[in-house]
């Protein structure tokens, strides 16, 4: 009996409360369609940014999405509805903020962006560059407010460049949000190249100055904007070029095959190899670069990126420290018009048919004469070739040593591009 009763209570309370529940919403959402209606394009943009009930909230408790002027509210004045958290709802205010053209970094303050003061002092509000999360964007903004102090910089050495002739970048990428950005940049105005470089922060120009040079030079498989304006200035300050020996090229094309032979994305490639004309400050430092010429089309999970046909590299000590691909083809780079194509196959050692036969052997500055001399009296296009002197197997009849020494330097390149250890 008691426990019946206990049951029917239980039951009676659970009744009740739904019953208020329903009668509690229904005259919420009564209120509410007092309201008039959000205009086609609010919905349009808001619909994908907000739930409804937070929209149905704003429009209630606020007067954001009103045709008039509104007034800027802290989130508790707004209160928060059932069933919807505050950051959901802080969300959808920020995004109606951004329909309206009007952005605020923080929903807490009680401030407005259009009062007399200064958001940041060295620039206008209205100026102010936002990103996607209505926060100062510093990247953009430094590009915005570094150049014209670096043109009346150039003014005050009687240098007359406008903005628009400058070239600058950021200096840093950076994954996390900062309240700062630096810049670097340059002009070259008749051959004479002026280096900029600019700071700002949340409180001030912290830096504008104009350099005497490049203050970092670029450094293999280091990415940096002075590196970019380097590369700027010596493409367009370039006179001559100069272009890869037959001997080089294929020193330099086989070191390409030997870097790429067992990556999968280039598969059946050929390519031409060429100097690429950068003045490095790495002394021990050789550039190439080179063309892909029949490069296959991109994946389709990347079919939206460009294609890349284009590569440079470097080495030191007949070892490739960097190569990348690009989509450009470089002002620097010098590809002879009767280079050697070559194919993205294992690479060809003297000691395969393919390897030593002559049409390999000739820009290597050796005749056949040669050739068949090092192949009867030296290990030169065995496997694994051992050391040996020239004075032990003597000069073929007729040849001239100093060719002779030429030819045997130019095959040693080649072995020792493939193998650390010295053949002598």
């Amino acid at each position: 009996m008691k426990t019946r009763l206990l049951i029917i209570i239980g039951i009676s309370i659970t009744v009740i409360s739904a019953i208020v529940l329903l009668l509690f919403l229904n005259a919420y959402y009564t209120v509410i369609s007092e309201y008039p209606p959000l205009s086609e394009d609010s919905k349009l943009y808001l619909s994908s940014k907000c739930s409804e009930l937070a929209l149905l909230h704003i429009q209630t408790h606020s007067s954001y999405l009103a045709d008039v002027d509104y007034e800027l509210m802290g989130m508790n004045a707004i209160g928060l509805p059932m069933f919807l958290d505050g950051y959901s709802l802080s969300q959808c205010v920020n995004e109606i903020f951004y329909k309206r053209g009007f952005t605020v970094s923080e929903i807490e303050t009680s401030q407005m962006h259009d009062t007399e003061e200064r958001i940041l002092p060295y620039v206008e509000n209205d100026k102010i560059p936002y990103d996607s999360e209505n926060r100062i964007d510093y990247e953009k903004l430094v590009k915005q407010v570094i150049p014209p102090t670096w043109q009346k910089l150039l003014k005050d050495q009687d240098v007359d460049i406008s903005v628009e002739n400058m070239t600058f970048g950021n200096r840093d990428w950076r994954t996390m949000y900062h309240e700062e950005s630096s810049l670097c940049g340059i002009v070259i105005d008749d051959k004479e190249v002026y280096w900029f470089e600019g700071q700002i922060n949340n409180k001030q120009i912290v830096k504008s100055e104009i350099l005497n040079e490049n203050p970092v030079s670029c450094i293999p498989n280091h990415a940096s904007c002075w590196c970019n304006m380097e590369t700027l200035v010596q493409e367009e300050l370039v006179d001559k070029l100069e272009y890869l020996t037959p001997e080089e090229e294929i020193i330099v094309s086989n070191q390409v095959i030997e870097y790429l032979k067992y990556n999968p994305n280039f598969p059946d490639v050929t390519f031409k190899a060429g100097k690429y004309n950068y003045n490095s400050a790495e002394d021990e430092l050789f550039s190439f670069c080179g063309i892909f010429i029949d490069m296959p089309p991109n994946p389709s999970f990347a079919s939206h990126l460009p294609l890349n046909q284009y590569f440079q590299g470097g080495t030191v000590d007949g070892t490739t420290i960097y190569f990348s691909m690009e989509e450009n083809f470089s002002p620097l780079c010098a590809v002879r018009d009767d280079a050697q194509t070559y194919e993205l196959i294992p690479p060809m050692y003297l000691s395969t048919d393919e390897g030593r036969s002559m049409k390999n052997l000739e820009p290597l500055g050796c005749t056949y004469e040669m050739a068949n001399h090092l192949d009867r009296f030296s290990s030169m296009f065995d496997e694994k070739p051992s050391s040996y002197g020239i004075e032990e197997i003597g000069l073929p009849e007729g040849v001239d040593v100093k060719e002779f020494d030429l030819c045997v330097e130019n095959l040693l390149k080649i072995r020792n591009s493939f193998t650390n250890k010295e053949v002598k």
